[in-house]
């Protein structure tokens, strides 16, 4: 069984129940931030029953909200979707030789004004 932090700003309500939602959570074991589609549930988690725990925690407090854990049931790591892209395409920006001569004679003089 995994455990998760949810972290939400002062004063937000709590996440909505029993319904699939997009949130970020991080794993308490890791430290590993990820995005979620996710079910949650206000009462602890069962062993074995396939949730994990969850608790809520202000952004800025050094304390949870909620006295017991919740429940988190992950249906889908939205971070999976990144990780699916083979290539990126950068385009090289090319300068030709004599920009770059002049720009490195450039700095050179200036270098040596400073000295």
């Amino acid at each position: 069984m995994e455990t998760y932090r949810l972290f939400i700003m002062k004063g937000d309500p709590l996440p909505k129940e029993d319904a699939v939602i997009e949130v970020e959570v991080m794993n308490i074991d890791t430290m590993e931030t990820m995005e979620v589609k996710a079910i949650l549930r206000s009462s602890p988690p069962q062993e074995g029953s396939g949730w994990d725990k969850l608790w809520i925690r202000e952004k800025d407090a050094y304390t949870d909200i909620t006295k017991d854990p919740w429940s988190i049931k992950i249906e889908e790591d939205l971070q999976d979707k990144f990780d699916e892209i083979d290539e990126v395409v950068v385009k090289k920006q090319t300068i030709s030789l004599g920009k770059r001569k002049g720009a490195i004679i450039s700095s050179l003089i200036q270098e040596r004004k400073k000295d």
